[in-house]
């Protein structure tokens, strides 16, 4: 089964196009438009243009919104942040102190240790020294 192409020359273009009128598209007349028509068509192209400027700058006020909301809650978790970061400071800096209280109590308790310690050592080194004269004091007796 072949099929042959057959093309009328007065549907078709030189370039082999077709025309207007062999598709048939080409029996649109053109409708008269009068002065009230324009008129009303005119009116319905300003409202719709006047509602589409509407809708364009309410989309860009909504969008402004959206940014500043967007930037006050970014702004607002990097001032939480801060804050912790500040209690967190605080918190550490009073540890600081109190570890430092307490070492200098442990050393307190140690100098007062070793001062008692001392005390003991030369209360034992001077009675065992009488100790030792008077047992050298008795020999010589």
């Amino acid at each position: 089964m072949t099929f042959t192409k057959t093309f009328d020359a007065k549907a078709s273009t030189k370039k082999g196009n077709f025309t207007l009128t062999s598709t048939g598209l080409k029996h649109r007349t053109k409708k008269t438009v009068t002065d009230s028509q324009r008129h009303e068509r005119e009116k319905r192209r300003r409202r719709l243009i006047n509602s589409q400027g509407e809708l364009f700058v309410n989309l860009e006020c909504e969008k402004r919104e959206n940014h500043v909301t967007d930037l006050m809650k970014r702004q607002s978790r990097q001032e939480k942040e801060l804050d912790y970061e500040a209690w967190r400071t605080t918190q550490c800096k009073n540890i600081i102190i109190e570890n430092r209280k307490l070492r200098e109590t442990q050393y307190e308790r140690r100098r007062v240790y070793d001062v008692e310690l001392g005390i003991e050592k030369e209360q034992r080194l001077i009675s065992e020294m009488q100790e030792a004269s008077t047992r050298e004091m008795g020999q010589m007796m």
